[in-house]
């Protein structure tokens, strides 16, 4: 363990090896009662005051939150921040300051996410669970949550144009991949929203025009974060799927 967190979070110009963060991924799984192993020996990195070091430990932490056991994980975490999340020992902030800002904003959407999950009662990573989700069992609050975190997410601006961007790559192809699962998430929540819209009392169906508005702005900028991301499809070594457009409906009450 102390060795894929160190091999994972070396001080070189290279994002994490895939079989570093899958050892660390596994124990998350395997051997819960080690995350908080994994943790300390995270913040012991963030100590060195390395720019890079501390990217790595961010994309560490979000790698096992999508892909290990993500709400132990999570909560763990919550228990460790600020620390664990912490920019304030950096050395020679000026010498990257975009690099620096990327950061800041990615460690902003690794502490929404965070927050969301250790609030939410409901996996949104299971599939369709949206979709199938009633009104009396908080669609809407769960709704709420998954917008307030991809608005999170597509406030992140990575700038690939100071020094060697792989790092900052790898960081940009997990917030893709967040970004794609919440939109898909939030597109189930809106369509059964919508499947009962005329149904519901005229305070739930307002709140519901609501959501939907928020849901048609957001499709816009999901589109927009997508169209920018396209140049670096060779660099992200990933297929980035079309979205469309969404249309405001009429609703009256």
């Amino acid at each position: 363990m102390q060795t894929a967190v160190r091999k994972s979070t070396r001080l070189e110009y290279k994002p994490p090896k895939i079989k570093h963060l899958t050892t660390l991924k596994n124990i998350t799984v395997e051997n819960p009662q080690n995350i908080q192993e994994i943790l300390i020996a995270l913040e012991k990195r963030l100590k060195e005051g390395y720019w890079i070091i501390t990217f790595k430990v961010f994309i560490v932490l979000h790698y096992l939150i999508r892909e290990g056991n993500h709400k132990l994980v999570m909560e763990a975490i919550d228990r460790h921040r600020p620390q664990i999340l912490d920019l304030s020992k950096i050395k020679n902030k000026k010498s990257a300051p975009e690099t620096i800002q990327s950061m800041l904003e990615y460690k902003s959407f690794i502490g929404q996410r965070i927050a969301m999950g250790c609030q939410s009662q409901i996996d949104h990573t299971a599939q369709g669970i949206m979709r199938r989700l009633s009104l009396s069992n908080g669609l809407f609050e769960e709704t709420r949550r998954l917008q307030q975190l991809l608005e999170s997410a597509l406030y992140c601006k990575f700038r690939l144009n100071e020094g060697n961007p792989s790092i900052a790559l790898f960081a940009y192809q997990l917030v893709i991949l967040d970004i794609l699962n919440l939109f898909q998430a939030i597109n189930e929540a809106i369509i059964n929203i919508l499947e009962h819209y005329f149904e519901m009392p005229v305070m739930n169906a307002k709140e519901a025009l609501e959501i939907y508005k928020v849901f048609a702005k957001q499709t816009q900028s999901v589109i927009e974060f997508l169209e920018a991301a396209r140049m670096y499809e060779g660099s992200l070594q990933m297929r980035l799927p079309p979205i469309n457009h969404v249309s405001l409906l009429n609703f009256s009450f």
